[in-house]
């Protein structure tokens, strides 16, 4: 290539000595000249076949850019707890407690509304005899069962570790769906504690289907309530309310306020129990009251309903690093954290880092960087505690900022963004190049990250990430 960017240049030079010799308007002067600039451009283009050459073989040296990579940082990072985060309406609601070997105990339970499957419902009913007298008889509650959809869990489901201990209790105080509601909002006064409708002890079987009236149903939890009372409320056959409430679901929300369902898992032992996941909106999450009016009629049923979009639910959660020792210490002292990080669901830990070097690199002069990867690497876990599906970084600012990265992929796919778990190198990979060049050209200030998990209020997954000196920074720019 060399050689020939050589020869074109002579061979210009020689053509403008050689032409200079004819006489401009001769005849021979025109026929050579012509033949030899037609000599001189195959020369020039068999010179250009190589496109990815050209301009760096032209280019003089002083004007290259040069790609540099670089990998020696030094990387501060410790753990905090996760804000209260917004609760309510969210996709799934989850139940139950679990003791994690080294995030300690974990709470999960809910509040929510239900709804009459049809307004003003008459659970009476006329019979004409063969006498022709007709007579009205009123219900009589055989059962009254919740039902909650699973949707998965995490944790230990096993006979032998999984068991929950749930207990019901019916809303004295109201929620509403236009209120916005935390994680960590106090159940206590939504509900009169001494006066359970159902406890229920039972092992989850989260991917079992059920037989219900004979027919086959998805995975369910199934919990008998109280029928004497609550039953017969609900029903509208109490003294006080009466028919009257049912009369429509404005109504009935007032008369009837929905259900606080938990746990009362004391007799759980380190490494026991689990979060179940539930998914109130498919229809067979719901209250059903079954019930007959005479020896004769055949059993009917009647559905309370919360997968209606005017339902409130809020999930309520809570931590006990008491448990994790080495969590708890870190929470105190954040020197700890250079030797390991913790990120937890369920509004529990998120872990800061920071970046002292990223001011320095303005010594370099102005450059352009071309990535900016942060890679997590991923502590040895139990099986039944698999890390995060995603992760998430955003800066330490007032409100959840994420890092300007994110626009890049709104849809947090990881195509750009990163922050998908890689099950096969153990690890999270993140690219904050944009968040890096706009820190070193001073438009943003850089008060650290947090690193968080991406589906917080809907999962219990939790991580231990390795820290300080273990976090790979890579960076890659271009000189300008």
């Amino acid at each position: 290539m060399k050689i020939k960017n050589i020869l074109y240049n002579t061979s210009l030079n020689t053509l403008s000595r050689i032409l200079s010799a004819f006489p401009k308007y001769s005849y021979f002067g025109k026929v050579f000249s012509n033949a030899l600039l037609l000599a001189v451009i195959c020369i020039s283009l068999n010179a250009c076949k190589d496109p990815g050459l050209v301009g760096v073989d032209v280019q003089p040296d002083v004007d290259k850019f040069a790609v540099q990579y670089s990998n020696h940082f030094n990387i501060i990072s410790w753990t905090k707890k996760q804000d209260s985060i917004r609760s309510d309406e969210t996709n799934y609601n989850l139940l139950g407690t679990y003791i994690d070997p080294v995030f300690g105990k974990s709470e999960a339970s809910f509040m929510c509304q239900f709804l009459l499957s049809t307004e003003a419902p008459d659970f009476t009913q006329t019979r004409t005899n063969t006498l022709g007298v007709s007579a009205t008889y009123e219900p009589t509650i055989d059962s009254v069962v919740l039902s909650m959809v699973y949707q998965g869990s995490y944790g230990d489901v096993g006979k032998s570790n999984g068991l929950q201990r749930v207990k019901v209790y019916e809303l004295t105080k109201g929620i509403a769906i236009a209120d916005t509601s935390y994680s960590s909002k106090k159940a206590e006064s939504y509900y009169a504690s001494a006066v359970p409708i159902a406890t229920y002890a039972f092992s989850p079987h989260p991917y079992t289907r059920v037989t219900v009236s004979g027919v086959k149903r998805v995975p369910q939890l199934r919990i008998k309530l109280d029928k004497d009372f609550f039953g017969k409320k609900i029903m509208g056959l109490l003294s006080s309310g009466g028919k009257d409430s049912l009369a429509d679901n404005a109504k009935f929300l007032t008369y009837f306020k929905g259900l606080y369902i938990t746990t009362d898992n004391s007799f759980q032992q380190n490494n026991q129990g689990a979060i179940l996941y539930f998914n109130m909106l498919n229809a067979d999450s719901r209250i059903t009251a079954y019930y007959h009016n005479d020896t004769i009629v055949k059993h009917s049923s009647f559905d309370y309903d919360i997968s209606s979009s005017s339902c409130a639910r809020i999930n309520l959660f809570k931590h006990d690093y008491s448990f994790a020792p080495t969590i708890n210490a870190q929470l105190t002292d954040s020197t700890l954290g250079q030797s390991s990080i913790y990120v937890q669901a369920m509004s529990g830990l998120k872990s800061k880092i920071k970046l002292p070097f990223l001011d320095s690199l303005s010594v370099l002069g102005p450059i352009a960087i071309n990535k900016a990867e942060i890679i997590f690497k991923v502590e040895p876990f139990d099986a039944k505690f698999v890390p995060n599906p995603q992760l998430v970084l955003y800066k330490d600012s007032l409100g959840l900022k994420y890092t300007p990265d994110v626009s890049q992929n709104s849809n947090f796919d990881g195509n750009y963004y990163g922050g998908v778990y890689d099950e096969t190198n153990k690890q999270y990979r993140f690219n904050i190049a944009r968040y890096v060049q706009l820190v070193i050209d001073r438009k943003i200030k850089d008060n650290g990250l947090y690193v968080s998990t991406f589906s917080d209020g809907i999962s219990a997954n939790r991580v231990q990430l390795q820290g300080g000196k273990n976090i790979q920074f890579n960076l890659t720019y271009t000189k300008l």
